[in-house]
């Protein structure tokens, strides 16, 4: 592993369907894809000009922690998703937790699992 953000890429679900793709573009960058079950379609952002959850850019800042923080709105606006990676100890099964970083109180709101 070269970097920290490879622990995140590939496909992730959730227990509802959903599921997040992530692909590497360099060593602290990513593009996340979120995809709604059932069906896997993409999300439509209102909030955004309508764009869909479809490439949302993604940046791992390896001076403040593993976390990888999706963009879901224009950068540095303040609307983005914090993913944590972690690994259960006791399955070994990798797990990637989901905080709503526009929360002033942080939270977990979904855990996701490699898909497959």
């Amino acid at each position: 592993m070269d970097s920290w953000i490879d622990s995140y890429v590939g496909e992730w679900k959730d227990a509802a369907g959903n599921r997040l793709s992530i692909r590497k573009i360099t060593d602290e960058t990513a593009r996340v894809t979120f995809l709604v079950a059932p069906g896997n379609a993409p999300i439509v952002r209102h909030w955004y000009h309508d764009r869909s959850s479809v490439d949302m850019p993604a940046r791992y800042y390896p001076a403040h922690g593993p976390e990888l923080i999706v963009e879901l709105w224009e950068e540095g606006k303040g609307f983005a998703l914090e993913l944590c990676y972690e690994i259960r100890a006791s399955s070994r099964r990798a797990k990637i937790l989901a905080l709503n970083l526009s929360n002033p109180r942080p939270r977990v709101f979904s855990a996701w699992e490699r898909a497959g």
